[in-house]
């Protein structure tokens, strides 16, 4: 799952048709940490950097002060190389317009 802040990787349980099926999420990863994405086939491969954040005085928001901390490496197989190309350049576009601003 995909949106302008934050990409989801998602699994589904086995259960019955009934009851539906049940979503656990394995990772979760903000666009902004992104760094670099490639596809290799139906493989996305994204490198990431793991921000420091340190809260402000009056506010709740965070400040994001650096991203020198240590980077990390995320492997997303998907069931066809042609979704593995769509979100590349999806995220792609999201990092780029996170850049921006």
């Amino acid at each position: 799952m995909l949106t302008e802040k934050l990409l989801l990787v998602v699994r589904s349980t086995d259960q019955s048709v009934s009851i539906g099926p049940e979503w656990i999420i394995d990772t979760e990863i903000s666009i902004r940490d992104i760094l670099y994405v490639e596809r290799v086939e139906q493989c996305l491969n994204i490198l990431r950097g793991s921000p420091v954040y340190l809260p402000r005085q009056k506010k709740l928001k965070k400040k994001l002060l650096s991203t020198s901390g240590p980077l990390l490496h995320e492997s997303i197989e998907l069931s066809r190389s042609h979704d593995a190309e769509e979100i590349a350049e999806c995220i792609n576009y999201l990092t780029d317009k996170h850049l921006k601003f």
